[in-house]
This record gives structure tokens, C-alpha cells and sequence, in this order.
């Protein structure tokens, strides 16, 4: 079975993804290749359509996804006993595509927006390289657990229950911790200038990183909101306290703590 190619992901964005992946560019290479090697500590993974200067779309299916998807189909869910081992692959792969192409397009997104936040933040100053990287992690870590929950982690609730249950309504931001609503994308706040000021007293570049700093924003942002008191030196106890904070939230995103 071959793989759909994956929507809304523009040329610049493929490049972008696969150069921070350390792959070769596409658009250098006329034949078909294997994107991860295939050794015994890997899993078996798609193949990528042939790219070339026609900027033909190329399908990746993360392997990490791909081994979710396999798990949960032989643990949790079910698939028909009468299917050949053959369509059960077809459906797994299937799947883990789908999941694959809907968390690169939602980690692009988030992408997009951490950098336009990191400059914002530092007067239009463009953030460099490693910092790029650093924030695509974070996206993409993000991105991926979104999507396998709502497309893959929620059927297993259903599956074993079989019956309606009505939603859990989502909770609005006046009923969230400040602890809650700093790490949670649809609950941050930007920080104001005065914020900004005191976290570069704080939590100076080049000393700490710039993922770091944007976290360190959006905690004193929520701490601000509930008039919760913020350092005013490096040397307080508190500076600490709040520093260890966010270097767990960046060990849990899977980025580097310097």
C-alpha cells in the first residue's frame, strides 16, 4: 500500500522539516529512498514518495507514531480476525500516515507561532538556528500527543465502554492554577514589556537559552495574573525555585535544559 502524501505542507515547510531532521534536502534527490536506516532497534517505517525539482509531495510516517499505532492495535483495540496479515499492515500504516500528516501540519503551526512569539518578545530579533530547532522539538512533541490522543488514545475508551458518555466540559481559565495555565498553549499569556524586562534580569541571554525564556514568560505572565509574587534578583530563592520549574517543563517537552 502506498502511503497519501500528506496536506498542507508547502515546500518551504518540507525543506524546513527535514533539514532540522538531518535529511538530505528533497528537492537534491531523484530517488527513492528509505528516510530511516532499518536496523534491528528501529521500526519498520514507510518509504517517502521520489522528490525532485517537480516538488512531488513526499509522505513521512514518524516512527514513534507508527510503533503507538501498532501497540494500541494489539493491545486495546481490535481489528477483525478475518483480515490477512497483509490488510492488517495496509490498516496500521494507514493510520499511523494520517496521524503522521495531521501532527506535521499542527507542529508547523505551532512552529510559526513560538518563533513569532521569540521575536516579538525581543523586538523583532530572529532567533538562531539552535533556537529553531529547540522550539520545532517542542512543537513537534506537543503536536504528536495532541493528535494521537484525539485520533488514536480516545478510541480506547470507547472501545472498552461502547456507550455514550457526555463530554467533559473544558475547563475555562478562571478555574485553572496558574501552575495549569502556563504550560497549557491555550491558556498562556504573553508577557509585558515590564515581565520581559525583569526576565532578562532574571534569566539572561546567552545564559539561558531562548525555549527557556519563553517558558520563563508565560510562567510570570500566569504568576502576574494572580498576583503571585515574581523575584526581583537572581540571588532570591525564588529565582530558583521557579528556574527548576522550567527546566522540568523543557526536560518534559524533550528539550535541551541549556
Amino acid at each position: 500500500m502506498t502511503p497519501r502524501p500528506p496536506t498542507g505542507i508547502s515546500d518551504r515547510r518540507l525543506r524546513a522539516f527535514f533539514a532540522v531532521r538531518g535529511y538530505p534536502d528533497p528537492a537534491t534527490v531523484s530517488q527513492e529512498r528509505t528516510i530511516w536506516a532499518a536496523t534491528e532497534h528501529r521500526t519498520p517505517t514507510s518509504r517517502i514518495c521520489s522528490a525532485s525539482s517537480t516538488a512531488q509531495a513526499v509522505t513521512v510516517i514518524d516512527p514513534e507514531i507508527l510503533k503507538a499505532v501498532q501497540t494500541v492495535y494489539s493491545t486495546d483495540l481490535s481489528l477483525p480476525e478475518e483480515w490477512t496479515p497483509q490488510r492488517r499492515n495496509e490498516f496500521l500504516t494507514a493510520e499511523a500516515d494520517k496521524i503522521s500528516s495531521m501532527a506535521a501540519s499542527m507542529a508547523e503551526q505551532l512552529w510559526e507561532k513560538a518563533i513569532e512569539a521569540w521575536s516579538r518578545q525581543r523586538n523583532g530579533q530572529t532567533p538562531n538556528h539552535a533556537t529553531k530547532v529547540a522550539l520545532l522539538q517542542a512543537a513537534r512533541t506537543q503536536a504528536a500527543q495532541t493528535v494521537l490522543n484525539s485520533e488514536l488514545y480516545e478510541l480506547i475508551e470507547t472501545d472498552e465502554t461502547r456507550q455514550w458518555e457526555p463530554p467533559v466540559p473544558t475547563p475555562k481559565p478562571a478555574q485553572l492554577s496558574w501552575e495549569q495555565r502556563w504550560t497549557s498553549p491555550a491558556h498562556q499569556s504573553e508577557p509585558s514589556e515590564e515581565l520581559e524586562a525583569l526576565i532578562d534580569r532574571l534569566w539572561p541571554a546567552p545564559d539561558f537559552s531562548g525555549p527557556f525564556r519563553i517558558k520563563a514568560g508565560y510562567l510570570a505572565s500566569a504568576r502576574a495574573e494572580d498576583a503571585l509574587p515574581l523575584p526581583a534578583h537572581p540571588e532570591e530563592p525564588l529565582t530558583g525555585e521557579l528556574a527548576r520549574m522550567i527546566f522540568h517543563d523543557l526536560r518534559a517537552d524533550g528539550l535541551p535544559e541549556r
